[in-house]
């Protein structure tokens, strides 16, 4: 049942981080990789004072996939936003040609 629950987590929270990521606001996507930060920090400092590389490694783990996530996602979004405003500048070139022809 754990595993299946920590499945469903992960699932969610790259769904989140997809959706965070594509956004207008390029600051969106950082909030899932800052909290990762955060609840390591707690994890560790906090919660269980043990500082080893078994214990580090999850999180960084986790850190670099949804920064590179969020990377792409940008990447992703630049070229949506390029393609729309391609097209909408042949929209505007063929609305120019047909005043001119008529």
């Amino acid at each position: 049942m754990s595993i299946f629950l920590g499945f469903l987590i992960s699932v969610v929270i790259i769904i989140f981080q997809h959706i965070l990521s594509e956004s207008k606001n390029w600051l969106l996507g950082g909030i899932i990789p800052l909290l990762v930060v955060l609840f390591a920090l707690w994890c560790f400092f906090i919660r269980t004072p043990r500082l080893g590389v078994e214990a580090i490694m999850p999180f960084s783990i986790l850190f670099v996939l949804l920064s590179c996530y969020w990377v792409d996602g940008r990447e992703r979004f630049k070229k949506k936003k390029k393609e729309y405003l391609e097209n909408e500048l042949k929209k505007i070139q063929v609305h120019d040609l047909d005043d001119y022809t008529q």
